[in-house]
């Protein structure tokens, strides 16, 4: 499984990490939807199995739990993320284990911001 090696590779990246890119977010920390009562009850059966943890996620918490500098950059891009994989991506990041992310979720940054600054 390729979560079993996430240990593996982010200890050999862990070393030299000062950043750590997310490009298309949205793709890479997909939200499933639910709809009714059945659905709600089969998901958090599932998330309580952990069944639904992507890849990503694995190896996210991998490299950040090996690095316990407090201004490691995270970089999570998408021209389509929503509002649901903003709060998928700040709950991964508060199991971050040194608390850099637990009260407060990575800002958001738009291109138009940046051009008015």
């Amino acid at each position: 499984c390729e979560s079993d090696l996430a240990p593996q590779i982010a200890a050999r990246l862990a070393s030299a990490l000062r950043a750590v890119v997310l490009d298309e977010v949205d793709r890479l920390l997909p939200v499933t939807q639910t709809f009714g009562p059945a659905a709600s009850r089969r998901k958090a059966k599932a998330n309580k199995a952990k069944a639904n943890v992507q890849p990503t996620e694995t190896l996210l918490l991998a490299l950040l739990e090996r690095v316990p500098s407090m201004d490691v950059q995270l970089v999570a891009a998408s021209a389509t993320a929503s509002k649901n994989t903003r709060a998928k991506l700040h709950r991964v990041l508060r199991r971050d284990q040194y608390g850099r992310w637990f009260d407060v979720p990575p800002p958001i940054v738009r291109p138009q911001e940046l051009d008015a600054g």
